[in-house]
């Protein structure tokens, strides 16, 4: 898809991320985030999202932090339909701390494959953990999950699930 005529020169570099909210998007334009496209846990954006902050940038080379498994799909169908003289690449965050931590990972004076592989690399130093409350009893990975109690998750695998959330926390 074609961007938007724009006579302004191409900007050399370009952060793209998505956020679920205010608080998390002051967050990434602190840390030289660009552009925020709105989603998250419930809200996917599609790829008709990511090419139009794509377009909004206008730069040569382009990172995009989708910071959800489920997202990294439309973010990489928008980097193929893009015009192709914009090099703009996925790098596969899961998670709104590796988003986090890929984007302080980059650097402006490195190349793009540079700061690709730095990027991509940074993610698998990442732990990240949640406390959320069960909505069904159920068991998963052999952890008996009972509605209403509180289940602790670290790096999306649950490891307990307790009545009290604090003890979930411990």
């Amino acid at each position: 898809q074609e961007a938007p005529a724009n006579d302004t020169p191409l900007e050399e570099y370009a952060l793209i991320a998505v956020s679920p909210g205010e608080g998390i998007t002051e967050m990434f334009k602190e840390i030289g985030v660009q552009q925020i496209v709105s989603g998250g846990q419930t809200m996917n954006p599609s790829t008709e999202d990511f090419v139009d902050a794509i377009n909004k940038v206008h730069a040569k080379r382009i990172f995009i932090f989708p910071n959800n498994s489920n997202i990294v799909m439309a973010a990489s169908q928008a980097c193929d339909v893009i015009d192709e003289e914009i090099d703009a690449r996925v790098i596969p965050t899961s998670t709104i701390p590796q988003g986090l931590v890929a984007a302080m990972n980059f650097n402006p004076e490195a190349s793009a494959d540079e700061n690709y592989n730095n990027m991509k690399s940074c993610l698998k130093t990442v732990k990240s953990a949640q406390i959320t409350y069960a909505i069904k009893d159920t068991e998963i990975d052999g952890v008996n999950v009972v509605k209403d109690h509180y289940m602790a998750l670290v790096n999306k695998k649950i490891i307990t699930c307790v009545p009290n959330k604090y003890d979930a926390l411990f």
